[in-house]
């Protein structure tokens, strides 16, 4: 940030399901393929919400999956979570945790499918994952075991 001439940018550490900063005090949260790594999505959204501002905006970019298409060998495997195919959500749950957590404007902006040579070419995704995902999901499903998606939401403006 320093070196782009940013002085409005602050890095802080901190825990995604319990961010470091006061209610209402941001007016953009971006995400970018992240989300899906919490094991506490829901409570990772409803802190989004938490910290941002009336009319605040949530843009996000990560991973949906078709769980039942995917085989338990693969969707166990810790390869596939720290890729963040294991951890992802379907898009529909996705959408609704952000409704529950109090968001509205919801939109998928893009979907972009992800296949198994996609996943090959990450250095997250083991030799042996990837050939497990070869060996075990139908070769007419292995064009798109997930999907990248870009989301944005904005919340309502507070009463007062």
């Amino acid at each position: 940030a320093a070196e782009a001439g940013l002085d409005n940018v602050e890095t802080l550490e901190g825990e995604m399901e319990a961010i470091p900063l006061a209610d209402d005090s941001v007016d953009h949260v971006i995400s970018n393929g992240v989300i899906n790594l919490s094991p506490r999505k829901a409570r990772a959204l409803a802190e989004c919400a938490r910290v941002l501002r009336s009319s605040g905006k949530l843009s996000v970019s990560d991973l949906t999956i078709v769980e039942e298409e995917l085989p338990t060998e693969v969707l166990t495997h810790p390869a596939a979570w720290a890729g963040c195919v294991s951890g992802a959500l379907a898009e529909g749950d996705f959408v609704r945790k952000l409704e529950r957590a109090g968001f509205t404007e919801i939109a998928v902006h893009h979907r972009e499918p992800m296949s198994v040579d996609d996943c090959a070419l990450y250095p997250l995704f083991t030799d042996d994952l990837i050939e497990l995902m070869r060996s075990l999901i139908p070769s007419d499903q292995q064009r798109a075991v997930a999907t990248s998606i870009v989301v944005t939401a904005r919340l309502p403006p507070k009463a007062g």
